[in-house]
């Protein structure tokens, strides 16, 4: 039996319960996994894992209902492929610290990957991003732990719009006021995109997010990420994933007649991810020459 097979077993018994209202008999459980083609045995297996995780309960003979820790799951899952993501020491370890920090707030990561393939990718398509782009996107990011990195790396352009909201001032020292202005909207753009990408609400997410990197960091997370290429593990900096994710998007917006777009939100993400780091400040020279060199066109434009 693969792990595979078993995870997908478990996932359907979890589906199967919320369908029919949390409460399922087992000969029903049995019959719906084999029409999948799963056997009674990795069937039955499933059922005992959720059962000593505490997702479901059976409350009498051959009835079982769902508890409210259905999230028990999901952090095992995230446990183990944030791990393989980050080699870390102790997938077990990692899994206990998602249930005691995040808890049932993991469920809203299942929500945004959920949305993101059933909802966003599609009106991508239907907005007139190029096919091949489009099935890049649903290959590389069916991966639930793999997207959320990326999401977390690209939450980094809202570090801009927080300052702001938090009343710094230091950020424009010394900037034409266009230049400022451009950072203001642009700020505001990424939260408003990604709440719509996201479907969901930035003020909930970020801090989720924060708590997530936070708790990685604890278990070795340095930015990079190991990808299984054929059969080696390549380390890839997940800084450089979200960039070129950015950038594709951008690309796609510049045929529509927005020019240097690509080049505009490179720069800011690198000022944004400056500014994790350091906090408030004024901006530094090169910072300041690389806003001027690459924003220029799109500066004007939202004078």
């Amino acid at each position: 039996m693969s792990s595979e097979v078993f995870d997908e077993a478990c996932k359907l018994i979890i589906e199967l319960l919320k369908l029919r209202g949390g409460s399922i008999d087992i000969k029903t459980v049995v019959e719906e996994l084999e029409r999948k083609n799963i056997s009674r045995a990795t069937t039955y297996r499933a059922l005992e894992r959720l059962s000593s995780t505490g997702v479901i309960k059976r409350v009498k003979r051959g009835i079982y209902q769902l508890t409210e820790k259905d999230y028990a799951l999901l952090a095992e899952e995230l446990g183990r492929e944030l791990c393989l993501l980050i080699k870390c020491g102790n997938s077990e370890k990692l899994k206990r610290d998602l249930l005691d920090e995040l808890g049932k707030e993991l469920t809203k990561i299942e929500e945004i990957h959920k949305t993101f393939i059933n909802t966003t990718l599609p009106s991508l398509r239907s907005s007139g991003m190029s096919e091949l782009l489009i099935s890049l996107l649903s290959s590389v990011y069916e991966n639930k732990a793999f997207f959320i990195m990326v999401v977390m790396e690209s939450f980094k352009l809202l570090v801009t719009r927080k300052l702001i909201n938090e009343g710094c001032k230091d950020l424009f020292t010394g900037l034409p006021e266009e230049y400022a202005t451009l950072i203001r909207k642009v700020a505001d753009m990424n939260a408003s995109s990604l709440e719509r990408f996201l479907n969901a609400r930035i003020d909930e997410v970020y801090p989720l997010l924060d708590k997530l990197r936070e708790i990685l960091a604890k278990h070795g997370f340095k930015d990079v990420i190991w990808l299984k290429i054929i059969a080696a593990d390549i380390p890839v900096s997940v800084r450089d994933i979200a960039m070129l994710s950015l950038a594709s998007f951008c690309s796609e917006i510049e045929k529509w007649g927005v020019k240097d777009m690509t080049k505009c939100a490179t720069a800011l993400f690198e000022i944004s991810d400056n500014l994790v780091r350091s906090g408030c400040r004024p901006l530094g020279e090169k910072e300041k020459e690389s806003l001027v060199r690459n924003c220029k066109v799109l500066a004007e434009a939202l004078k």
